[in-house]
C-alpha cells in the first residue's frame, strides 16, 4: 500500500463519513490520521476545538489521549527490558521491596507483566484517585487496604492504579520520573514536541481543544479534569501530528529514522496476546485480550492492536494492523458521543483500506445508541416499593472511613443528605430502605454507577456505609468521636453545610 492507494475519491468518501459522524453524534471537533507503510497518508482536522469562538481543529491541536498513554508506559518498560534492568516476569517486589497489596500471595508474586495486562485480581478501585489530589506515593501506600475481587491471574480487571505502580517502578529502576523517561525515550527521539503530561500545560498552548459533554441531549463545555497524578495510566496530551509519529514508529520494527529505539522482538511482544479476555465475535470484531499496554483483537480477519482513551470531555483511539502496516488515529472532544464516533469512523476507514464489504457503521452506532438509551429508560421506569428509612436523616450524618480511601462525609443540607467525597459534592436521593442513589444532577460518570447503602449493628445504630461499585461493596466504618469522657457518634456533631 502506498499514499496513492488513498485516491481523491476515497479521501472524499472518508471526509463525508467523518462529517456525517460529527453531526450525528454531536462531536464538536476531531482530528483523524491514517498511516500506511511508514507514511502519513491522511491527516485532517474537523469541526471546532472551541465552539463559542469557532476555532477549528487542525493537526496541531492538543487533545488528551487518556489511556492511550498506557502504551507509552509499557514502551519505557520495554526499553528497560532491552537494557537488562528488568524482566517482564520479575516480581514487582524485587524492584519495589515495600510493595504491599491486600493479598499476601499477590504481594509476593505479582509481576510487571501482571500489572501491565490487568490480571492482578484487583478491581479498579478508581475512587481512590478520582476527584482526589492524592499523590502517587499515597496511592501506592493505600494498595495494601484495597480488597481483591479475584485471585491473581484468574480474570481481567482494568486497573489504572497498577499503572501508577509501574510508573513508580520505572522511577526506582532509572532514578528518573516516568515523565522524564517518556520525554527522553519517546517524545524527544520521535520529535513529539507539542506533547505534554498535564491539561494545565496544554492550556498554556495557543492551540488546544476544549472538553465537551452532553447534558439533557445538548452539548455543553465542561471543566478540564487534571489527572497528572495518574500520569502512567493516562495523562498524556498530544496532537494528530505527534501521534502519527508514534503510530509510524509502532509499525517500524522498533526503529525511527536510522535509530533503533527498542528491540524488534520487544516491540512485537508488546503487540502480542499476553492474557486472554476473549469475547464472542460481533460483526467483524473479535476481542482476544491484552497485550502489553495494548488491546488485541481480530477485525475482518486481520490482526488488530489498539487502545482507546477517555477522560472528561475527550475520547481518543489508536489502532494498528502490524501485518498490513496500516493504522488510524482519532482524537475527539466529546466524552459521550465521542465513543460512537470513534467506532463508526475507525471501522469505516479500515473497511475501505482493507477492501472489505462496506458496512454503514454510523447507522449501526445510532442503533446501539438507541438501545442504550432504551435500557436506561426501562431501568428508570421499573416499579419499586415505597419504603421508609429506618432512622431520621440526622442519624445518617457523620464521617465514614476506609483506610484505602479518602473519608466520605455525609451531611444534611437543606433537608437532604449530601455526600462529600474527596473534592466531589454528591446529593443523595432515597431509593429503597436505607439505600440512596446519586442525584441525576451529578454528572461524574463513575458516581452515576454507585449506590450508598447504610448498615446497622445489632442495636440498630448506623455503623457502616457500603459503597457499591463494580459489583463490589466497599465498606466505610462510621467514625466514632470522643466527646469529653463519653464516646459519641459523629452524627451528633454539627453537620457540614
Amino acid at each position: 500500500m502506498s499514499s496513492s492507494f488513498l485516491n481523491e475519491q476515497l479521501k472524499n468518501d472518508i471526509d463525508d463519513i467523518i462529517n456525517r459522524a460529527l453531526n450525528v453524534f454531536q462531536v464538536p471537533g476531531a482530528a483523524v490520521g491514517i498511516v500506511a507503510h511508514g507514511k502519513l497518508i491522511y491527516a485532517k482536522g474537523f469541526g471546532y476545538r472551541d465552539i463559542e469562538k469557532k476555532l477549528p481543529v487542525n493537526s496541531e491541536t492538543l487533545f488528551p489521549i487518556g489511556s492511550c498513554s498506557k502504551a507509552f508506559t509499557t514502551f519505557v518498560l520495554g526499553t528497560l527490558v532491552d537494557e537488562g534492568l528488568i524482566k517482564w516476569d520479575d516480581p514487582v517486589i524485587k524492584h519495589l521491596p515495600d510493595f504491599r497489596v491486600h493479598n499476601d500471595y499477590a504481594t509476593q508474586n505479582l509481576t510487571i507483566k501482571d500489572l501491565a495486562t490487568h490480571r492482578s485480581g484487583l478491581p479498579s478501585h478508581d475512587f481512590v484517585w478520582y476527584n482526589s489530589n492524592i499523590t502517587p506515593t499515597e496511592m501506592y501506600r493505600r494498595l495494601r487496604y484495597l480488597e481483591f475481587a479475584n485471585s491473581l491471574r484468574e480474570t481481567f480487571h482494568y486497573n489504572n492504579l497498577m499503572y501508577v505502580v509501574l510508573g513508580l517502578l520505572i522511577n526506582k529502576v532509572t532514578g528518573k520520573s516516568w515523565e522524564q523517561n517518556v520525554q527522553e525515550k519517546i517524545f524527544a527521539p520521535l520529535g513529539m514536541k507539542q506533547s505534554n503530561f498535564s491539561v494545565e500545560e496544554s492550556q498554556r498552548s495557543d492551540n488546544f481543544a476544549l472538553p465537551y459533554s452532553e447534558r439533557n441531549e445538548r452539548v455543553v463545555q465542561i471543566p478540564f479534569r487534571n489527572i497528572s497524578h495518574m500520569g502512567p495510566a493516562g495523562s498524556i496530551n498530544s496532537t494528530l501530528a505527534n501521534m502519527s509519529e508514534w503510530l509510524q514508529f509502532q509499525l517500524s520494527n522498533g526503529t525511527f529514522g536510522k535509530k533503533q529505539l527498542i528491540q524488534e522482538n520487544t516491540l512485537n511482544e508488546m503487540h502480542t496476546l499476553q492474557f486472554a479476555k476473549a469475547e464472542f465475535p460481533k460483526e467483524r470484531m473479535y476481542y482476544l485480550g491484552l497485550g502489553l499496554g495494548w488491546v488485541i483483537g481480530i477485525y475482518g480477519g486481520h490482526y488488530l492492536v489498539a487502545h482507546g482513551g477517555g477522560i472528561d470531555g475527550f475520547r481518543a483511539d489508536v489502532s494498528l494492523m502490524p501485518v498490513e502496516q496500516i493504522g488510524v488515529i482519532i482524537l475527539t472532544n466529546n466524552d459521550i458521543g465521542g465513543g460512537f464516533f470513534l467506532t463508526s469512523v475507525s471501522r469505516s476507514i479500515f473497511d475501505r483500506l482493507l477492501g472489505l464489504e462496506q458496512i454503514d457503521w454510523i447507522k449501526k452506532m445510532i442503533e446501539m445508541q438507541k438501545e442504550e438509551k432504551s435500557k436506561k429508560e426501562a431501568e428508570q421506569a421499573k416499579p419499586h416499593f415505597e419504603t421508609k428509612l429506618s432512622h431520621k436523616l440526622e442519624d445518617y450524618v457523620g464521617e465514614y472511613e476506609n483506610p484505602g480511601y479518602d473519608p466520605i462525609k455525609i451531611s444534611l443540607v437543606d433537608g437532604n443528605l449530601v455526600a462529600f467525597f474527596s473534592q466531589a459534592k454528591i446529593p443523595l436521593v432515597h431509593k429503597i430502605y436505607d439505600t440512596f442513589s446519586v442525584s441525576k444532577d451529578v454528572r461524574d460518570p463513575l458516581f452515576l454507577q454507585t449506590h450508598f447503602c447504610f448498615q446497622t449493628n445489632c442495636g440498630g445504630d448506623i455503623t457502616e456505609l457500603k459503597f457499591n461499585f463494580e459489583s463490589q461493596s466497599i465498606i466505610f466504618k462510621k467514625k466514632v468521636v470522643n466527646v469529653g469522657k463519653n464516646l459519641k457518634k459523629s452524627s451528633d456533631s454539627n453537620s457540614v453545610q
